[in-house]
């Protein structure tokens, strides 16, 4: 009995030493998930010209960034595929709330898989992706039409036409002559509605144009054009606008309807505005 006494008195001791249980210490709330780098920097892609047509032709790129966060970005980096730039890898700083500009500039030739017989269509598509560090942030993509024409024919200066649009690569800049003999109606008591239109992209600035009605015994129909050295005609494209492009080596002529055309230079010394 003396030997239960002790131990009943041992065990309440020990319990009373023990004292109320700790409280659990609670939960730290989770971190707040990091934002995606789509979400620090917006990008657009914008091409000039709106169409091309042949290989020599050159698409300018605008890459816009903008800085969506009150923090400085360091190690940006831009790449336009297809084609590289040679200082791609160098980075630049971004800084807060800044929007920055990208200039780059690609030939139709430099697309893999662009169509190339007259009458295909196609999209060159360019896609610029920014990068920080080697991590691709975001990316934007831009979509051009290809619609190759086909050659006037125009190297002996001579050919004989379908109709429609065709390229041709005068050896000069200068004035020239352009003539057009067009195939003479089914019946000859009846008139041709005739228009012939040179630019110098498509769509382009007005380099020479002529239209009007046409009878057999009025002759060839004969048009000015005046060819810059630069290859950007001075007159203004569709509705006054005047597109800032051009290429030098290319004239596109538009003919209706089919017939001989003909072209001989008048001024073969580039214009004095040039």
């Amino acid at each position: 009995m003396k030997k239960f006494s002790i131990m009943a008195v041992a065990l309440a001791v020990a319990l009373l030493g023990a004292g109320p249980a700790a409280a659990a210490k609670p939960d730290k709330p989770p971190k707040p998930p990091k934002p995606p780098a789509s979400a620090l920097v917006a990008v657009s892609l914008d091409a000039s010209p709106m169409w091309v047509h042949e290989d020599a032709d050159v698409l300018e790129y605008t890459v816009t960034l903008h800085n969506k966060t009150s923090a400085d970005i360091d190690n940006i980096r831009v790449e336009l595929s297809p084609g590289s730039e040679p200082d791609d890898s160098s980075g630049f700083v971004l800084s807060a709330n800044e929007t920055q500009t990208l200039e780059f500039s690609r030939a139709v030739s430099q697309f893999p898989g662009r169509c190339v017989e007259p009458g295909e269509e196609c999209d060159l598509v360019a896609k610029a992706a920014v990068l920080l560090g080697t991590e691709v942030m975001t990316q934007a993509t831009m979509s051009t039409p290809l619609m190759p024409y086909p050659s006037c024919g125009l190297e002996d200066e001579v050919a004989d036409v379908t109709g429609g649009t065709c390229i041709w690569n005068p050896p000069n800049a200068g004035t020239w002559t352009v003539s057009l003999e067009p195939t003479p109606p089914s019946n000859p008591k009846r008139h041709s509605d005739v228009l012939v239109t040179v630019r110098d992209h498509v769509p382009g600035n007005w380099c020479g144009a002529w239209s009007g009605k046409w009878r057999p015994d009025d002759g060839p129909v004969e048009v000015s054009v005046h060819l810059p050295a630069n290859g950007v005609c001075l007159a203004g494209g569709a509705g006054g606008e005047f597109f800032d492009i051009g290429n030098p080596e290319s004239v596109y002529l538009y003919f209706r309807p089919a017939g001989i055309i003909s072209v001989a230079p008048t001024v073969t010394v580039p214009p004095a505005d040039e």
